[in-house]
């Protein structure tokens, strides 16, 4: 067996589903458990543990695990010379890309993957094959697991169960006797607002921004805490539940695939199934179906149809008070009609301001971007060659001091070396591999915020150029776009009306959406 003595090695945790359904029935902390076992392993084999990479998301894919992306760039560094996982499985149960992805930074790096069932070496051509295989079977297996639990869900649906995790305002979960799976009950504080909306939309023709200012006159906090919105009236009045039914799913996650990465988006099922619910309807099927003819004959789409999108800045700025989204609009017939910039709470004490002014603000941002101002930029650009060659050699210094530490133990075994004399030199070596460890993270750490700069110079600017330039020719449908490729999100603060000078007060903290920069914890 191959002598692992000495080799600097990453722990790698994530829970999978049959580890939370566990921890549901009482089985204890899953994480704190494999940590614990995964260290024991690696003392068994005189291991030195650099670093512990705890997955607190879940994600089908590498792009929703930010920990495993740290780890992949750091294993394709060659940081580490081995990784410590439960199972091979917990590496990576995403596509055929992801697979790749993961067997090509082992492979490519010759970091050992250690399981305490099998270690597997990728520059091994069985092994190599066995991972491959393992990664399959891992994701052939996510995908038997998904399909049953699915087919499950929708079996306890058709049976009138809720299978929802919380349940909708008006109601409580309760766990049905005798047999799996929640059914609702009406909550006595929250179902009798429930009904007074309904009752104020469908017979009393009251409008969802007045049944909103009532709501918040009352001092009533909505679902979520806090001010009631239209939108959340809205939802209300589209749950079926409310009714007396059960849905199949009505936002089915759907992925697609923009700039060669994979997201998922969840539209609105326009033909979700209703089925019979053994719950108790808060209000009769009459009036929620009276409530659905009237959403729809009063349905107004996010963009006016006709007009096309008019905000450049269309899901990309916020209140800096409330948080609320912000929105263009335009003065009464009585002024000119000059678009302007508000928040969406109506209560919201944030002042308005002129859309040219927040535009203007906007550009300026930008320009500076595009000189490369408030990137947090080094002065110049450096080569990485250096540091890169430096860790090249520092690993090879590690290697011969774990050579060293094996024939230290060879000696005291022939009795060449006393065992205080080997204690002795057990621990300058362990030292001088803590310190070259260190080193390597250090050296680590600079590549990365070298070529974290090197990718907003050479990417992230040139982009910003190139929306300066292309801005005054595109439509603000295109424009929104274009801002969303190298902005993340704009804070709007303005507190002061002021009289001749429209913007008065007004501030604008632009975040930029710089490349993917992961940190060493």
């Amino acid at each position: 067996m191959k002598n692992f003595s000495g080799l600097t090695a990453a722990i790698y945790l994530r829970k999978s589903r049959a580890d939370l359904e566990a921890e549901l029935s009482g089985a204890g902390n899953t994480l704190l458990r494999h940590r614990q076992a995964l260290t024991a392993l690696a003392e068994k084999m005189n291991l030195t543990i650099g670093a512990v990479y705890e997955e607190v998301v879940s994600g089908d894919t590498i792009a929703a695990r930010p920990q495993m992306q740290q780890l992949l760039a750091e294993v394709e560094a060659g940081t580490w010379q081995a990784v410590l996982v439960m199972e091979i499985e917990r590496l990576a149960r995403g596509d055929s890309i992801d697979q790749g992805i993961v067997a090509r930074a082992f492979r490519y790096s010759e970091t050992q993957i250690i399981t305490p069932a099998k270690i597997y070496d990728p520059a091994d051509e069985f092994d190599e094959e066995f991972l491959e295989f393992g990664l399959f079977m891992s994701r052939r297996e996510y995908k038997t697991i998904r399909r049953r639990l699915n087919a499950g869900v929708q079996a306890s649906r058709r049976e009138g169960k809720f299978t929802g995790s919380v349940a909708p305002y008006g109601y409580q979960r309760k766990k049905l006797a005798h047999e799996k799976g929640y059914t609702l009950i009406p909550d006595p504080d929250a179902a009798p607002i429930v009904q007074d909306i309904f009752k104020w939309f469908v017979h009393d023709n009251i409008p969802m921004y007045s049944i909103t200012a009532k709501l918040n006159a009352l001092h009533i906090p909505r679902p979520s805490g806090g001010k009631w919105y239209p939108k959340t009236i809205t939802n209300i009045l589209l749950n079926p539940h409310y009714a007396g039914y059960t849905t199949g799913t009505r936002r089915p996650a759907k992925p697609v695939v923009k700039d060669g990465i994979v997201k998922k988006t969840r539209p609105r099922n326009p033909d979700v199934p209703l089925y019979e619910g053994r719950h108790e309807a808060l209000i009769s099927r009459a009036d929620w179906e009276q409530a659905q003819e009237r959403l729809k004959r009063h349905y107004t789409p996010p963009v006016p149809r006709g007009k096309g999108q008019t905000n450049a800045f269309s899901g990309l700025i916020y209140c800096g008070i409330c948080g609320s989204k912000m929105q263009r609009s335009h003065y009464g017939a009585n002024n000119p009609r000059k678009p302007y910039i508000k928040c969406i709470n109506h209560s919201c004490p944030t002042v308005s301001s002129s859309y040219e002014s927040v535009e203007n603000l906007v550009r300026s941002t930008l320009r500076k971007w595009a000189a490369g101002l408030e990137l947090n930029l080094d002065d110049e650009p450096e080569d990485t060659s250096s540091y890169e060659r430096t860790i090249i050699d520092l690993n090879k210094k590690r290697e011969e001091l774990a050579a060293r530490e094996a024939r230290a133990f060879e000696l005291v075994e022939t009795g060449v070396y006393s065992t205080d004399t080997f204690l002795m030199r057990k621990l300058a070596l362990e030292t001088e591999q803590a310190d070259i460890q260190t080193q390597i993270i250090d050296l680590t750490e600079i590549i990365k915020r070298l070529r974290h700069n090197e990718e907003i110079r050479n990417g992230f600017i040139p982009k910003v150029q190139t929306a300066l330039e292309l801005y005054d020719t595109l439509s603000p449908h295109e424009q929104n776009q274009l801002l969303k490729e190298i902005i993340e999100k704009i804070v709007y603060e303005k507190t002061r009306r002021a009289v001749t000078n429209f913007a008065g007060d007004l501030r604008l903290k632009v975040y930029p959406k710089l490349p993917f920069s992961p940190t060493h914890k």
